[in-house]
């Protein structure tokens, strides 16, 4: 009678012990397939904040360019009564300086498009 119990308890234990480690692994992959998920948003946001501070380089850049030039012609016209002419000559070279950025950005848009297109 003692070794039926024993035995029936062994059985028991061996079946739930398996069944408990295999709901252990199962819970570990659900956890570990949360965490990766997380992580790759993590990850996205990351390029995300990249980019922007990128873009954002990008336009200071370009301010500080703009700003330099209007120092250079400032300095240039020093002395001269023609204030109009030197509000005109900076507006000029500043939409000039956009308009070669803008296209510059955006013929590089078009090629990274492009090779996206022909890569896959």
């Amino acid at each position: 009678m003692y070794t039926d119990v024993i035995g029936f308890l062994q059985n028991q234990y061996a079946g739930s012990t398996s069944i408990s480690a295999l709901d252990r692994v199962i819970s570990l992959s659900m956890k570990l397939k949360h965490e990766r998920r997380n992580i790759d948003s993590e990850v996205k946001k990351a390029k995300e904040y990249r980019e922007n501070a990128k873009q954002q380089q990008e336009v200071l850049t370009n301010r500080l360019q703009i700003v330099e030039s209007l120092k250079d012609i400032l300095e240039q016209q020093i002395g001269s009564n023609s204030v109009h002419d030197i509000m005109q000559q900076f507006s000029e070279y500043s939409q000039y300086t956009m308009n070669v950025r803008v296209f510059i950005k955006l013929l590089s848009q078009m090629f990274f498009l492009l090779i996206a297109t022909y890569s896959v």
